[in-house]
């Protein structure tokens, strides 16, 4: 996984100038920037939209560890940094002063920092050192320093008790939030790709400045910077009103559903592929990252429904249900093959258009709602209901 991060870190690096080639990341001819330069921002807000870098902070190995340390539950907080750091001296700033993190992070005292190399980081370029024992000692008074422009820590910079080592691709170093760090000047010939992310206990206090992007007043909010293209968005906004029935209330495809279900007096069934089917959607609509997913998901769905539907209310027709079963099939045999062909149009194409690397992920997202649905036609809940009477009072089986 880190590898394929770097690999996507420093295609971005080299696409925006930063370095000359992807493969080494040596720094473009005369160029460096440092933190609270103009070019910074703009390049951290590109670097920070890049999906592998959210996946690397949420890597179940490393969750699982923390989990482990914690022996509860743990949640990764939203503010991560990933730190892109130029080599001196045409970069004075490329050294970190000793610190503790408590100040920045606040909340839960249980924090715990997960700092990962991107790739190899050798002590000579500048790996993070940590002092050993310095998190017994509590909270330290701080000392204002303007260059390194963070917290600083009164501490001995030739104290015996500092630690370091040549990291590769896969180590973490796992700290305390008082436990006092630094990071020396780069003095290797390539740009140091590092990242930090916080962990704590999901039941342990957050500071909600943390629920915001790194260097907040300089990079957009998460919902910007994460957000889809507003060709995209307005195709989504249509989708939706036409599922809240274009305001009607009695029109809403859900009450539509409940209708459905009620005229034909259906029973719920014990189906675990009709819950596998649920929880998908549920697990793709309430996360950010997986957004391309979630667009290839709803686009199979926008795709695929309009011909079943026109099928299924001829079927419905031809065996005489009553008229109230109707509705939720015909608006759905009007609408979707409209919202089919917008949705490819106008969410995914200018999506891909913006980002051609995220045309995989809908894929992926679409395969994953065609399993479900396989398994759920193919599940004994519809079976059930196909081999019903359908001239009994109720037919047994899941609403569709």
């Amino acid at each position: 996984m880190v590898l394929g991060v770097r690999k996507d870190l420093c295609e971005c690096l080299a696409e925006i100038g930063w370095i000359r080639r992807p493969e080494d990341a040596r720094p473009a001819e005369g160029f460096s920037t440092t933190i609270g330069a103009d070019v910074y921002w703009t390049g951290l807000t590109r670097i920070l939209r890049e999906q592998s870098l959210h996946g690397m902070t949420r890597d179940p190995a490393l969750i699982g560890l923390l989990e482990r340390l914690y022996g509860e539950p743990a949640i990764r907080q939203p503010r991560f940094v990933p730190r892109v750091v130029y080599p001196y001296p045409d970069n004075p700033w490329s050294e970190m002063a000793a610190h503790q993190d408590m100040p920045y992070v606040q909340g839960s005292l249980d924090t715990l920092t997960a700092w990962m190399p991107i790739g190899h980081c050798l002590n000579s370029g500048g790996a993070l050192e940590v002092l050993r024992g310095s998190h017994l000692a509590g909270l330290r008074d701080r000392i204002g320093s303007g260059k390194y422009r963070c917290a600083a820590t009164e501490v001995d910079v030739n104290d015996p008790d500092w630690r370091c080592t040549d990291f590769g691709p896969g180590d973490v170093l796992i700290f305390t939030c008082l436990t006092v760090h630094r990071a020396q000047r780069n003095m290797s010939d390539v740009v140091r790709l590092t990242m930090d992310s916080r962990y704590q206990p999901t039941d342990s206090a957050m500071c909600e400045q943390l629920l915001e992007t790194p260097f907040s007043s300089r990079v957009p909010a998460w919902p910007e910077l994460l957000g889809l293209p507003p060709q995209a968005k307005m195709e989504l906004a249509r989708n939706y009103w036409d599922e809240m029935g274009n305001g009607d209330p009695r029109a809403v495809h859900g009450f539509l559903q409940a209708q459905l279900a009620a005229a034909l007096r259906l029973c719920p069934a014990d189906d675990d592929s009709a819950l596998a089917r649920s929880a998908l959607m549920g697990l793709l609509a309430t996360n950010r990252a997986l957004q391309p997913e979630m667009l290839g998901a709803l686009g199979l769905v926008e795709l695929q429904a309009g011909p079943r539907s026109r099928l299924v209310t001829q079927g419905l027709t031809r065996i005489g249900v009553p008229a109230e079963a109707l509705p939720f099939y015909t608006v759905h045999a009007e609408v979707d093959p409209r919202h089919g062909k917008d949705w490819l149009e106008r969410a995914i194409e200018p999506l891909l258009t913006a980002e051609s690397s995220l045309g995989d992920r809908i894929v992926r997202g679409a395969m994953w709602r065609s399993r479900t649905n396989a398994e759920l036609f193919g599940g004994p809940a519809v079976c059930a209901l196909m081999d019903a009477d359908t001239t009994a009072p109720a037919l047994q089986g899941s609403s569709p």
